[in-house]
């Protein structure tokens, strides 16, 4: 048999003082979390672009540089179909090297992420199919990184974020 008992108030007061400590907590971890936001995020978004935009930026001059064998890759390697291979090499290399600029400066920056986003989806997705050289886990962190990139754009270390600014004052 169970015998109910109504706390006491030395009870209470423990449980009070104890969910008081863990709101305390709760709301230390929110400041910290505001302050790392307002002064890292802008260097971690400038990281980000820049990270990215110099693997693109990289792939894409090397293409330029190697072009004889641009349309082998697009024909038998990589094997995309639906368009030319002298196509498919075009329009890649030219996103490989205009999208990294765009990021590299944050204009228009979720343009360029979803444009490497969706690069990257269909070479770990269509091409990995097709040839599972092409299967590589790091691409799931591309992914992520142009995600961050396509949800909070430039960031304020950016031409967005410039633009956004000017735009700000003159609407003061």
């Amino acid at each position: 048999m169970a015998i109910l008992t109504k706390p006491s108030g030395a009870t209470l007061a423990a449980q009070r003082g104890a969910r008081s400590l863990l709101f305390r907590l709760l709301d230390a971890h929110d400041r910290l979390g505001h302050l790392l936001a307002a002064h890292l995020e802008p260097v971690f978004n400038l990281a980000a672009r820049i990270w990215m935009g110099k693997i693109f930026l990289d792939s894409g001059l090397a293409r330029v540089t190697n072009w004889k064998s641009q349309e082998f890759l697009f024909g038998q390697e990589y094997k995309l179909g639906l368009f030319d291979p002298k196509l498919w090499a075009i329009v890649t290399t030219t996103c490989e090297i205009v999208l990294p600029v765009l990021l590299f400066i944050g204009l228009f920056t979720r343009l360029p992420a979803l444009g490497l986003l969706v690069m990257t989806a269909v070479i770990h997705f269509a091409v990995g199919y097709a040839n599972e050289d092409y299967l590589a886990p790091y691409h799931y962190v591309w992914m992520l990184a142009f995600g961050y990139l396509l949800i909070r754009g430039g960031g304020p270390i950016s031409v967005d974020g410039l633009i956004a600014r000017w735009r700000r004052r003159a609407a003061a």
